[in-house]
């Protein structure tokens, strides 16, 4: 989350994210709409681990934060561009119909998509940070 939020962005509330700012702790799938859609004879534990997984969480202003409550992603992260979804590192698969109940294995390859995303941007951030100093 800390990589995530040092590539500031602006959040949908139009606030810039910035660690020296206050930010709070937002589920990207919210905890109230994944506890009612979510398939209920799924293991609950698996549930938990999925919904609090770092990759469904994203540090954002307390007004983003509010904005977001109790909505889906494609209702919320659609005010912003796609270059501006693409550095907060959001998926576009986010954006998709989401079947309900959904099934723990389709949110799984939500998270799994944005995982892909972190570890290209962090893979890249690191080379980065290698090259000019194995040019010197």
């Amino acid at each position: 989350m800390a990589f995530n939020l040092s590539r500031r962005g602006v959040d949908w509330a139009g606030n810039v994210r910035s660690p020296d700012i206050a930010q709070e702790d937002h589920h990207i799938f919210p905890k109230d709409w994944l506890a009612n859609n979510r398939v209920q004879s799924e293991d609950k534990q698996l549930w938990s681990s999925l919904r609090d997984s770092v990759l469904n969480r994203m540090y954002v202003s307390a007004k983003a934060n509010d904005d977001a409550k109790a909505q889906t992603p494609p209702n919320y992260l659609n005010k912003l561009t796609a270059g501006e979804r693409r550095v907060l590192q959001i998926p576009e698969s986010f954006l998709g119909p989401l079947q309900t109940p959904i099934k723990s294995e389709h949110f799984d390859a939500f998270l799994k998509s944005r995982y892909d995303l972190i570890r290209a941007d962090f893979v890249g951030s690191v080379r980065d940070s290698l090259l000019p100093k194995a040019q010197e």
